[in-house]
């Protein structure tokens, strides 16, 4: 009977040993689930037993233009976020959209050309620095000439890269002679290169 009992209790013992050992091993290896995707830290990803090696990829925009970068995998939107930390081996692809009257001149950095950029995560803990430089387009940017002398409106006209279009003169009340007391468009309205700016002038009182 005492041997009997000695050999269950051996048997329990190696049974719950082998259970740790399984719940260990697959602790250890939780980190190598995110070896395809974006790691908010290089230290140590979540539930990886040990310091996971990558690099940090870091966008900084150039230029007068206006424009985004976003990232596949997802954790660069430049934008707000502009740097985010990769699992060694992840493939990274950045993408540059620019905003509206800019234009996208390319990268520069890790990547050149005006193409997506593509970046292959090191193995190496460290920082990628990548560059994306967006010019203005040139266009007309309306400005504002209200009770501005015509001769002075002209010029602004032109400064603004616009063109003076259809000129007519209206009585007023409140607006002295040869000053403008209407335009169209709109102040900050955005045109094409030369766009057409009308005015109303001022003849005086009646």
């Amino acid at each position: 009977m005492r041997r009997r009992l000695l050999l269950l209790s051996t048997l329990v013992g190696l049974a719950f040993a082998l259970v740790i050992g399984i719940d260990a091993a697959y602790a250890g290896n939780a980190g190598a689930q995110h070896a395809t995707g974006p790691c908010p830290s290089l230290v140590r990803c979540p539930g990886a037993a040990t310091p996971v090696p990558g690099a940090a990829i870091s966008v900084s925009k150039n230029g007068t233009g206006l424009g985004t970068v976003t990232s596949v995998p997802a954790g660069i939107d430049c934008g707000p976020t502009c740097s985010r930390g990769y699992i060694a081996g992840t493939s990274v692809t950045l993408t540059a959209t620019p905003a509206a009257w800019s234009t996208f001149i390319g990268w520069s950095g890790a990547c050149t050309g005006t193409a997506t950029c593509n970046v292959s995560i090191p193995h190496t803990n460290g920082a990628i620095a990548v560059t994306a430089t967006f010019t203005v387009i040139p266009h007309c940017l309306v400005p504002n000439l209200w009770g501005k002398t015509l001769a002075a409106a002209e010029r602004s006209v032109v400064s603004h890269d616009c063109s003076v279009g259809r000129i007519t003169h209206h009585a007023s009340r409140t607006v002295k002679k040869r000053r403008v007391t209407s335009q169209k468009p709109y102040p900050d309205t955005e045109l094409t290169p030369g766009g057409k700016v009308n005015l109303v002038v001022s003849k005086g009182r009646r």
